[in-house]
């Protein structure tokens, strides 16, 4: 047994390493700065948009699965129970900066680098500054800040992509999250949906108290609904870049790409900007159009106007209406919401 452990922890120090070499290789080939917590501003990969290098791109993922797979290796079971059972308050810490305004109090520090003491951010928002000094703290072991002196805390790099725009601010602010997983154990044990594959038996329905499936409760909560699409679209927004470079979008040009569950259009505009032939028909409900349309307007003025952008209400639990060789498909994010209403015989699945 111990064999097979030093050997492990071997293979895993090898990969570990040779992953970190590369990286750092590859960050100098494609002349970008180093990584640093500490910096002020983020680095050019922390924009969703920035083409990854494929090298720099699987060495940075090899490196941090190695490093899990190290963490899980090394860790006493005890200490790895207890991080597990305490995660929660790491997703609480979040909110606090994300719902206090301290994310963007911090950010906007007079000296980013050395930041604000506990006692300016009491005054400034409110709040009990040694309940805050616990938070930070907290904070400070995840790298979201750092106690650069005495009760005095910096926003680090990771935690700029809290702020107001910032895709992981949307993911945070997605509504009812946190309620929907600790729902779990009640709906895996639920005496009559436990064997149920319905969209309607889930543990979003045993959160709201409702019989309607989660995009059909979404749209009667107008509150809900905008956080909610923002969320959806941080999600295609944050690995759109592999998308626009790893297929060859040029074969398609001069046809038309129909964007099932298009939502605001997003990948779709994008698209229409870099291939000037290509046209479009984003598909989604009313809600999510009225959206898409905002985008088209701002973005890509005259688009609708002159028949190159068509948005079109299509309910994707139901039979597509455009049919035949004239049509590119284009599916993201919507396929596991076909293939749970495919398991639960909930409607026809149609393939053209």
């Amino acid at each position: 047994m111990a064999k097979a452990r030093v050997s492990e922890l071997d293979s895993l120090q090898r990969t570990f390493n040779h992953a970190i070499d590369t990286l750092r290789q590859e960050l100098i080939a494609a002349n970008l700065p180093p990584l640093s917590l500490e910096a002020t501003e983020p680095h050019p990969m922390d924009d969703c948009h920035f083409a990854v290098p494929p090298r720099l791109y699987e060495a940075r993922r090899l490196a941090l699965a190695s490093m899990g797979q190290l963490k899980s290796l090394m860790s006493f079971p005890y200490e790895k129970v207890s991080e597990e059972a305490y995660g929660v308050y790491d997703r609480a810490c979040l909110d606090v900066l994300v719902h206090t305004g301290l994310a963007e109090y911090l950010a906007q520090a007079p000296n980013k680098a050395k930041g604000v003491h506990v006692d300016e951010l009491q005054t400034a928002l409110d709040m009990d500054s040694r309940k805050l000094t616990i938070v930070l703290r907290y904070l400070s072991t995840n790298g979201w800040v750092r106690e650069t002196e005495e009760s005095v805390f910096a926003l680090n790099r990771p935690g700029l992509e809290l702020l107001p725009g910032k895709n992981g601010r949307k993911r945070v602010l997605t509504p009812n999250v946190p309620d929907i997983a600790n729902t779990l154990v009640k709906w895996l044990k639920h005496p009559e949906w436990k064997y149920s594959d319905s969209a309607t038996k889930t543990a979003f329905q045993l959160v709201h108290n409702t019989d309607l499936a989660v995009f059909d409760w979404v749209k009667t909560r107008p509150d809900v609904f905008v956080p909610f699409s923002e969320g959806i679209r941080a999600v295609g927004d944050a690995y759109i870049s592999g998308v626009l470079n790893d297929y060859p979008w040029q074969s398609l040009e001069g046809t038309t790409i129909v964007d099932i569950g298009g939502g605001q259009g997003t990948l779709s505009i994008l698209l229409a900007k870099q291939y000037p032939t290509l046209h479009f028909i984003v598909q989604d409900l009313p809600e999510a159009l009225e959206l898409a349309k905002a985008n088209i307007d701002t973005q890509l003025p005259g688009a609708l106007e002159d028949g190159r952008f068509i948005l079109e209400e299509q309910d994707f639990f139901k039979p597509e209406v455009r049919k035949g060789d004239a049509y590119t498909y284009m599916f993201r994010h919507v396929l596991s919401a076909f293939l749970s209403a495919f398991l639960s015989q909930k409607i026809e699945l149609i393939a053209s």
